[in-house]
């Protein structure tokens, strides 16, 4: 089915018109698509071998709360535990 004079020069100007036309829209539909794909495979790719994702994830945020928690408060009292190797 060739298409009409109107979109034939929409989809040469890359749709700068506000057409509707269906080769237009099947590349948004398949850009959308590779995206989310993209998308789910990193999420895979980072859980891959991780049983409990949501426990890791826990672990990781408390970890970095206590790091911050230290890198806020200084440097230790100089009155600190010592230790000596004879």
């Amino acid at each position: 089915m060739p298409l009409s004079a109107d979109l034939r020069v929409c989809c040469a100007r890359r749709c700068a018109f506000s057409c509707v036309c269906t080769s237009c829209s099947k590349k948004e539909e398949k850009r959308a698509k590779l995206a989310e794909a993209a998308e789910r495979r990193q999420k895979e790719a980072a859980s891959r071998g991780i049983l409990d994702v949501q426990s890791v994830e826990q672990k990781r945020k408390k970890k970095e709360k206590i790091e911050k928690q230290i890198a806020t408060s200084g440097p230790p009292p100089e009155g600190g535990l010592r230790w000596t190797v004879s």
